[in-house]
């Protein structure tokens, strides 16, 4: 059984163009990909400038005949390599201020 073709107007109502039509599809989900990526990393990045200062003082506690003071030394010559973000700069209502104190949320 054959199925026969039929075409309207020689097909010129046709505007399937593969490449373009694709990269219309994949910017769409790519975008949101990589503008979520780029977020997470940035926050990432604040993330570690305001821990920095509390998570000093706990690692350079830890004694050196400690097992663990290996690791805490690498931890904090990690930390160095971010500025440091004063506890005043974060605001009262952001999530990071749960972590450091001073947060205005009442539970």
């Amino acid at each position: 059984l054959t199925i026969e073709t039929i075409y309207e107007n020689n097909n010129e109502g046709t505007h399937f163009h593969p490449i373009r039509d694709s990269w219309r599809i994949y910017k769409v989900i790519l975008g949101s990909f990589f503008r979520y990526s780029a977020t997470s990393i940035v926050s990432w990045l604040v993330e570690f400038a305001v821990l920095r200062n509390n998570a000093q003082i706990i690692l350079s506690t830890v004694p050196k005949n400690c097992p663990e003071y290996s690791e805490a030394h690498r931890l904090l010559k990690f930390l160095s390599y971010f500025i440091p973000v004063p506890d005043k700069e974060i605001p009262p209502t952001s999530l990071m201020r749960e972590y450091v104190g001073g947060s205005s949320f009442k539970y």
